[in-house]
């Protein structure tokens, strides 16, 4: 749910949720949705109608390239970029380590 959602709720709403739900709850939600996608593009690749791509190492880095000059420009454009896009960094590899 969005913060905003949430926040839209009423307070004793926001109040029942929050007494529920912590890391555990997250972490076991996160699993079921991973798994959940997991089927769901295992159907889209036995479906045939989609191609799917596993790209090696120097394809991927081919395309930071590429996109390098993309992520400067949105650094440029957005205040304080750098910054966020650090942080950003910070969590995913935070969450994929998880």
């Amino acid at each position: 749910m969005s913060k905003r959602k949430f926040g839209a709720l009423p307070e004793a709403a926001r109040n029942a949720i929050s007494a529920v739900v912590g890391e555990t709850e997250g972490k076991i939600f996160g699993a079921f949705f991973d798994r959940q996608a997991a089927r769901e593009r295992e159907a889209l690749i036995q479906s045939g109608k989609h191609t799917f791509l596993n790209w090696t190492p120097a394809q991927l880095d081919a395309w930071k390239i590429r996109l390098a000059p993309l992520e400067d420009e949105w650094i440029r454009s957005v205040p304080n970029g750098e910054n966020i896009l650090r942080a950003y960094r910070e969590y995913a590899a935070s969450a994929d380590s998880q």
